[in-house]
């Protein structure tokens, strides 16, 4: 049997007539489905990036810590000033990435107290929290995640 070459069911290039343009419409719902799916990873690159940077400065605040002469951490007038630095060393790295308004929190430890330049430390830890949010679809993900960076450093000043 032959193929009919024309007639109520075929145009000139062998479609449909009813299938023109549906292809544009998948292509339009695809396309939202695939943006929504994107902002997943990049959500999740921005947490990563946002977690190593914080690492980063709790790390450099911790180092900065063990490093004080001991005369200095057992000064109970010098101590609380070399601890308000290392706070100001993660608040700098910090500002860099964290917009305006996200709260935040540092903290500084001697052996699992505060600072107070009472003793000799044996370890510093610095830790930092903070909120990473979704820029990218905030309405339609309202993804917010709580992020701890924290350092732990033996005491190796002298």
């Amino acid at each position: 049997m032959a193929k009919p070459t024309s007639g109520p069911l075929l145009s000139r290039r062998g479609i449909r007539p009813r299938q023109q343009g549906i292809a544009a419409v998948e292509f339009a719902l695809m396309l939202a489905v695939l943006i929504f799916l994107l902002a997943f990873p990049l959500y999740f690159g921005r947490l990563f990036y946002h977690y190593g940077a914080a690492i980063n400065a709790t790390h450099n605040a911790a180092r900065y810590l063990s490093a004080i002469p001991l005369i200095d951490m057992k000064n109970t007038t010098r101590a609380p000033g070399e601890v308000a630095l290392a706070r100001l060393l993660v608040q700098e790295h910090l500002s860099q990435f964290i917009s305006e308004g996200t709260p935040y929190s540092v903290s500084v430890q001697c052996d699992g107290i505060n600072c107070a330049g009472f003793t000799a430390p044996t370890t510093v830890t610095v830790a930092t929290q903070f909120v990473v949010d979704d820029l990218i679809f905030p309405q339609i993900t309202m993804l917010s995640i709580p992020m701890t960076a924290k350092t732990t450093i033996p005491y190796v000043g002298r």
